[in-house]
């Protein structure tokens, strides 16, 4: 299950999945969707944004899922990542951290942001996880016309550190961008596979994982801020409301046609390997 319980973020992605609605769950709220989630024997739960960690309550919620038995990541940008957070968040199954570029022109060629050095912050993030001993990062990097020909410089970056333990390379999806915009970024999967396999052969034995547009349709539980449920196709406006978990049951939302269950079964892996 994906959770985008927090809108704010100090980041503005090209090409963004989250609508960023008005509506804001509650404390209270967030754990009787957790109390759902756990009852229906949910194994994963990844909590993104925006970015949670501007969510004060966050840390409750993450301590009472664990306790329930869910293995809980956290998608986050880093930019308020402290030594006592991570101390409070040794019970994530895996920390998520973005990297799109190894130079700031690249990186703010996706993430936009008034930072003018991503890619400090970022390895500033990842010195932070090593100090603290935290080995359970996952890196995300979305590939886009834009980074091509960087990924390789960024496998090498992501690599060099002890504590990163999963990288995955989304492809650009285009959601809600304009032709323009997807005549700019968008990429075709060829060329991404191309680049992968020349890293993966440079470093042998890494999790390395290529999730492509046309495999993340119709499978992602994503629930938003305000409680709702929906998914996404592969379409610029597809998205699906199925639910909302404020006021229904997950056994019902489960039974929508749209649903691909089978893509599901074949999606990312959510925790990365020991």
């Amino acid at each position: 299950m994906n959770w985008s319980i927090n809108n704010r973020c100090p980041m503005s992605c090209t090409g963004c999945y989250n609508p960023f609605v008005a509506d804001q769950i509650t404390y209270e709220q967030a754990l009787s969707i957790v109390d759902k989630l756990a009852a229906h024997g949910t194994t994963d739960l990844v909590l993104a944004g925006g970015d949670p960690l501007l969510w004060p309550p966050i840390f409750g919620v993450i301590d009472y899922a664990t306790s329930s038995g869910i293995s809980v990541a956290l998608d986050t940008t880093g930019y308020t990542l402290t030594p006592d957070k991570l101390q409070r968040l040794a019970p994530l199954s895996s920390l998520r951290l973005p990297l799109d570029g190894t130079t700031p022109a690249v990186q703010r060629a996706f993430r936009h942001s008034p930072d003018r050095d991503l890619p400090a912050r970022f390895q500033q993030s990842l010195h932070l996880c090593h100090v603290a001993g935290f080995p359970k990062v996952r890196v995300h990097t979305v590939a886009s016309r834009a980074n091509i020909s960087d990924l390789a410089a960024i496998a090498d970056s992501v690599m060099s550190h002890p504590s990163v333990r999963q990288w995955v390379v989304f492809q650009w999806w285009g959601r809600r961008a304009p032709k323009s915009l997807t005549e700019t970024m968008a990429i075709n999967a060829e060329s991404i596979r191309y680049e992968l396999t020349k890293i993966r052969a440079r470093h042998p034995g890494r999790e390395i994982i290529f999730a492509e547009t046309t495999e993340r349709e119709l499978l992602n539980w994503m629930i938003q801020s305000s409680g709702q449920v929906v998914t996404f196709g592969s379409g610029p406006e597809e998205e699906f409301i199925i639910g909302n978990l404020l006021t229904d049951e997950i056994a019902d939302i489960s039974r929508h046609p749209i649903l691909d269950f089978e893509a599901m079964a074949r999606g990312v892996p959510v925790t990365p390997q020991s």
